[in-house]
């Protein structure tokens, strides 16, 4: 039995390693898709304020002024914080973070070549 145990757990840690590596590599791409989302928001806000909004959204320290500011909520919050940041009047940085480390930043709006 004890051998059993031990044989589906080598063969379970693998898999689990590669599982995580996966969703690893994987989490700053689905982030930028969510910071992404942002985009439409701030387009609004700008249209009627004449500036983007600036704010942070962090559900776990139960902080939402970019929400208030915008509306936007990402749909992937769980442990990442989202602040976002005004550069100058035409452009702003979204940055996520979790625990501390930065995951991804990217301005908007893309400059188009």
């Amino acid at each position: 039995m004890a051998a059993l145990l031990l044989l589906s757990a080598l063969l379970v840690f693998p898999v689990f390693n590669m599982y995580r590596s996966a969703l690893d590599q994987a989490t700053p791409k689905l982030v930028l898709r969510v910071m992404d989302t942002l985009e439409e928001y701030q387009t609004k806000h700008k249209t009627k304020h004449g500036v983007y909004a600036t704010g942070v959204f962090d559900s776990s320290e139960d902080i939402r002024t970019i929400t208030e500011e915008t509306g936007w909520v990402p749909s992937l919050d769980e442990e990442i914080r989202y602040s976002v940041e005004l550069l100058d009047s035409n452009r702003y940085q979204v940055i996520a973070e979790t625990n501390g480390d930065l995951v991804v930043s990217k301005i908007y709006p893309e400059q188009s070549e």
